[in-house]
């Protein structure tokens, strides 16, 4: 049986599995990619849309492809990173779009499948006619909004690596509570209470999560973000990071000049404020600006 839009399930996630349920005239299925690369194979009746470097083009470029309002979207990518489809939702969403997921795996898992892939790249999404949609740049921002944002008991995390196996041997996302506990032990605390904003090349995923654990209040910086923990100075934030590889300085928080190195960015804070760990693994230091 195959199930329509009304029938669609909630979450920002979608598995193989569940996708195969659904009427193919119900969803659109979107293969999301950098400029760089060019398609050998796609799924048949996917469209295009490439992934821009640059924040301003990203907008742009969000904000002015058209979207089936009466059909869900479905973004997929190369595999399991989930980078660029998860980039590519943000996207559509602050450019107005709401029944948007993500489809765990990407493309890697309908070669594995009886699907017949066609060759080439598919047809690129289409432009509207007009003018362009509103872009929501409190919920996907460039450094320079940040800055500007008036940013107050936010919660600011960093991601550049998938930090764990999200998906189950069965090809879904984890539960909540796995999820939950493996950000946890990752060295992200999370505040319920606490807006996020998310910066890192695997932001748009970290964020994904976040959301996938019903917090509402979650946005992203794209682009370049070495001036994000400069925010510390005039704001009280909680920031978690994590890297992926190992950080050799033991000594993420200096008592010389009350900085934090957290994945080598750099925040000087007055003598006056008070710094506390909260926590440390391998590849994360948790720290408070009290």
């Amino acid at each position: 049986m195959l199930y329509n839009r009304l029938d669609f399930h909630m979450s920002v996630f979608i598995s193989y599995e569940e996708l195969k349920e659904l009427n193919p005239e119900s969803y659109m299925l979107i293969y999301c990619l950098p400029r760089s690369k060019i398609p050998a194979q796609h799924v048949p009746g996917s469209f295009l849309f490439y992934i821009e470097d640059d924040p301003d083009l990203f907008i742009k470029e969000s904000a002015s492809v058209e979207l089936d309002s009466n059909k869900a979207i479905v973004c997929y990518g190369t595999g399991d990173r989930m980078e660029y489809s998860c980039k590519a939702y943000w996207g559509f969403r602050a450019a107005g779009a709401t029944n948007i997921h993500v489809l765990l795996g990407g493309f890697k898992l309908f070669k594995n499948t009886n699907i017949e892939l066609s060759d080439g790249a598919p047809p690129l999404l289409k432009k509207r006619t007009g003018n362009k949609l509103q872009f929501d740049r409190n919920l996907v921002m460039t450094s320079q909004d940040f800055l500007k944002k008036q940013v107050i008991y936010h919660q600011i995390f960093y991601l550049d690596a998938v930090p764990f196996n999200m998906i189950d041997i069965r090809g879904n996302i984890l539960t909540q509570n796995q999820v939950s506990q493996n950000l946890s032990q990752r060295g992200f605390s999370i505040i319920p209470d606490r807006a996020a904003i998310v910066h890192g090349a695997m932001a748009g995923l970290l964020a994904l999560l976040l959301k996938y654990l019903d917090y509402e209040s979650v946005a992203i910086v794209i682009g370049d973000t070495k001036t994000i923990t400069e925010k510390a100075e005039t704001s009280r934030l909680t920031y978690s990071a994590h890297e992926g590889q190992k950080n050799n300085d033991s000594s993420l928080v200096s008592k010389s000049f009350l900085g934090i190195d957290i994945s080598h960015y750099t925040t000087q804070l007055p003598e006056s404020e008070k710094i506390q760990e909260s926590g440390r693994t391998e590849h994360t230091c948790y720290c408070t600006v009290m």
